[in-house]
């Protein structure tokens, strides 16, 4: 069928469409309504126009945002905490605990009393704390982000008075710097 004497966005009953739909960033395709294939996750797609009942006909095509998860663990388990510069943001309500696509979170590691941080492991590495992440894959299993802890070391400063009293005092076990 041709719909070419057809008022523009109306089309002639049995005329095959071919549909586009273009997400915008950290969006996906969730599924389509009215087409040939609703089930579809495809940017593409087609409907045909209905032949009964003549008149109107509605094609929808649904998004819904990208979201990650963040997991996070310290050890040992009384080293430390970890904070996060932001809370989780997807705007699906059914993943409110996860972080939209492309959301920067900032996490800093925070030593218990006694303890130090050594350095993240998993999907975040090295020793610069706070340390910034680009939410863009879950952070969740060998990529869950992990801040190791070790007890602190602190300076030992040995003297004595009078300098003719005796010796230095000694510490065991030794440690020389």
């Amino acid at each position: 069928p041709d719909s070419g004497h057809c008022p523009a966005g109306t089309y002639v009953a049995g005329q095959a469409l071919n549909l586009t739909a273009s997400p915008g960033p950290h969006y996906a395709i969730s599924g389509w309504s009215g087409t040939n294939n609703d089930g579809s996750t495809l940017s593409t797609n087609t409907a045909t126009m209905p032949t009964s009942p003549p008149g109107e006909h509605a094609v929808s095509v649904t998004y819904t945002a990208i979201c990650y998860s963040l997991t996070t663990s310290v050890l040992p388990t009384v080293g430390g905490s970890i904070s996060r510069s932001q809370p989780p943001n997807c705007p699906d309500p059914a993943r409110a605990t996860e972080y939209l696509a492309g959301t920067e979170v900032s996490l800093t590691a925070n030593p218990s009393a006694g303890y130090a941080f050594t350095n993240w492991s998993g999907g975040l590495t090295g020793s610069i704390n706070p340390s910034a992440l680009t939410m863009n894959m879950d952070y969740v299993g060998t990529n869950a982000v992990k801040a190791t802890f070790e007890k602190a070391c602190h300076l030992l400063s040995l003297s004595h008075t009078p300098p003719e009293g005796g010796s230095v005092p000694t510490a065991v076990p030794s440690k020389s710097a």
